[in-house]
């Protein structure tokens, strides 16, 4: 299942956080969203997108999409989303995703990047190859005012695989 987050290219933002203002007039941002999301940006270059924010609702696309000149700098993703039928209830055994840190991106390799959430521990961990997929390619030639070009390579992302569980929801809770 696809799900859709916001990030910001801070090369792009003429002020980041006058940038970050206008995003939190319509999506609610933490101020741990906000610290995490400085740390990140130190940590990277400044033309790599980085994450900020929840999953974005269908409403906030729409108002990112219409204010768009307001936002410069700010991106709306494709995000793998993995579906829970019985929610947190077997969170112990299904585990939990969270960011991946820098030694974890150097052992799973080149799909994954500072904005990947990875299975952290249970199942997810177990399985992460299995269920993450493969990240798509969209590779641009763009002018030198960041305006697409033409585009080189068009690679659609591969979805991961589905893992079917036999667990007795009723015994474990």
């Amino acid at each position: 299942k696809q799900s859709f987050a916001v990030e910001i290219i801070p090369e792009r933002t003429g002020n980041i956080s006058q940038t970050i203002k206008q995003l939190q007039k319509i999506v609610p941002l933490s101020k741990t969203d906000i610290k995490n999301f400085y740390i990140d940006m130190h940590q990277h270059h400044p033309y790599q997108s980085i994450a900020i924010g929840p999953i974005l609702t269908p409403t906030q696309i729409a108002q990112i999409s219409v204010k768009q000149y307001l936002l410069p700098g700010v991106i709306i993703v494709r995000k793998p989303h993995r579906s829970y039928p019985l929610g947190s209830i077997m969170a112990p055994i299904i585990g939990y995703l969270g960011k991946a840190n820098i030694t974890e991106l150097n052992k799973l390799g080149p799909n994954y990047n500072v904005n990947t959430r990875i299975g952290k521990t249970g199942i997810e961990k177990s399985y992460e190859k299995t269920l993450s997929g493969k990240v798509g390619v969209n590779q641009i030639e763009t002018n030198v005012n960041g305006r697409t070009v033409k585009s080189l390579q068009n690679t659609p992302p591969i979805a991961g695989s589905n893992l079917t569980l036999t667990i007795d929801s009723g015994l474990q809770t």
